[in-house]
């Protein structure tokens, strides 16, 4: 019985390490005399809620220190349970619609403790942090043994590291500007009362006490791995816990984050890293919060991102489309223009090219027949000077011998009295003819530009990409 009794003793012990060691989701290192522990302040962290990050500094507690070691922000048990020590220094603000809250604990092993926070007619508003007031929307305060150890910023808290013992933990609702909200002029708050199990530590394994005033000293640098993105971040004293700092973000990938921890612990220089646990830290990665999500997930800020980000391309690609097929069109509108222009232009030399052809014909070989071949032209001259022919006759002469002065190109038939030069006939007909293919060729290259145009105008308008919708994911 006795080594089943050791034996049943030393399985819960183990169980309880490894409890304590799987609840406890920060990551500790000594730097000289000092403990820093840094981690999320909510975990598990959900992408796209509000969180911070956290750090705290202590160190052994000193023989001055002990002197005031109801101040040191551990040992909770020293102080009342009373609300009253938690509305001490807050200002009260009237609710203008009816608000109100409720809480839960669940106790985990290691002095952990999840706190669930029930609102009525009430808004998450991290958002509006120190902001001007607005009605049923801010943030909440939670309080341990009357001291106030963090903001509540949604419907989870979780605390960590709490000694074993009766624990009192107190949930008020606060406005954008940090005032208690009270209705009816009762505060709206809820408590619970929990206790931690485990044996109650000695006074050398808990006396420590938190470093303050390493706001001015230390810097935060929280770096997303798989991005490279990093932020260097501003810490802040958290009100009530000396040693415990905080810097306010919202992780909006998750994934595996490090945080860096540098600068200077009372003179003691620090440039530490810690890593969350998919990099082979203790601390929480960052997880998605589809996880959480009923009864349908939500898109992330991330995914809205990216929707919106291919949507802004295909619009850019659909414009720059639209442009070219603008620009396709004026040019076969001009080549079009050009056509018709061209058409014209043979058109009207076509009609000039008829016109002398009709001048031609009607006009030239009557002068011509005047000029050489009649009576008192310089032919009938030349023969009445040789006397061969009386005047006149010669033209009749040549009427009576068939002359073939009506058929320009020939001479008279031998023994006549006259000879026939060419006359202008031929030549008219050979304008008229290359006036007509002249015109002939300006239509057929107004025609070929017009169907170029429409041929360019097809073209583009069929380039053109069919309209899309983008519709974010659900």
């Amino acid at each position: 019985m006795r080594r089943l009794a050791i034996a049943v003793s030393l399985a819960l012990a183990l169980a309880a390490a490894f409890a304590s060691a799987t609840a406890r989701a920060h990551e500790d290192a000594e730097v000289g005399g000092y403990t820093v522990t840094v981690g999320f302040l909510k975990e598990p962290a959900y992408e796209g809620e509000m969180n911070a990050v956290e750090v705290r500094v202590v160190k052994p507690m000193s023989a001055d220190d002990s002197d005031g070691g109801a101040d040191d922000g551990h040992d909770h048990s020293g102080h009342s349970h009373s609300t009253d020590a938690a509305h001490e220094h807050e200002e009260a603000h009237e609710s203008e619609v009816p608000v109100g809250v409720d809480i839960s604990a669940e106790v985990e092993d290691g002095g952990g403790v999840i706190v669930h926070v029930t609102a009525e007619g009430w808004r998450w508003a991290p958002e509006s942090m120190d902001m001007e007031h607005e009605p049923g929307a801010g943030h909440a305060h939670i309080y341990v043994d009357g001291v106030k150890v963090g903001r509540v910023y949604s419907s989870r808290y979780r605390l960590s590291d709490l000694e074993s013992g009766e624990r009192h933990i107190l949930v008020t609702l606060n406005t954008n500007d940090h005032k208690r909200l009270t209705l009816n002029g009762d505060p709206v708050e809820a408590s619970a009362t929990v206790t931690i199990p485990g044996a109650a530590p000695s006074r050398a394994e808990t006396e420590t006490v938190g470093v303050e005033g390493l706001e001015k000293t230390l810097r935060a640098e929280i770096i997303h791995v798989a991005s490279g993105a990093a932020r260097t971040l501003d810490l802040r004293a958290s009100p009530g816990t000396p040693g415990r700092y905080e810097a306010s973000l919202i992780p909006t990938s998750p994934g595996h984050y490090r945080i860096r921890l540098f600068g200077e612990i009372e003179g003691e220089a620090i440039d530490r890293t810690f890593d969350s646990e998919s990099g082979g830290g203790d601390f929480d990665d960052v997880v998605s919060a589809a996880e959480i999500q009923f009864p349908n997930p939500a898109a992330s800020n991330r995914e809205l991102e990216g929707v919106a980000r291919r949507a802004q391309a295909d619009a850019v690609e659909a414009r720059n489309a639209v442009l070219s097929a603008e620009a396709a069109i004026n040019d076969a509108a001009r080549m079009r223009i050009a056509g018709v222009v061209l058409g014209a232009v043979g058109v009207a030399v076509g009609g000039a090219g008829l016109a002398v052809a009709v001048r031609g014909l009607s006009g030239g070989p009557s002068r011509d027949r005047g000029r050489r071949s009649g009576p008192r032209g310089r032919g009938g001259a030349r023969r009445r000077a040789r006397g061969a022919v009386p005047q006149g006759l010669g033209h009749r002469a040549g009427r009576e011998r068939g002359s073939s002065y009506h058929r320009p190109g020939r001479r008279a038939a031998p023994g006549g009295a006259g000879i026939d030069r060419p006359g202008r006939a031929p030549e008219a007909w050979r304008r008229s003819l290359n006036s007509s293919f002249g015109i002939h060729d300006a239509l057929n290259q107004a025609m070929d530009s017009r169907f170029r145009g429409n041929d360019a105008m097809i073209e583009r308008e069929s380039s053109l990409p069919p309209a899309t919708t983008v519709t974010p994911a659900v």
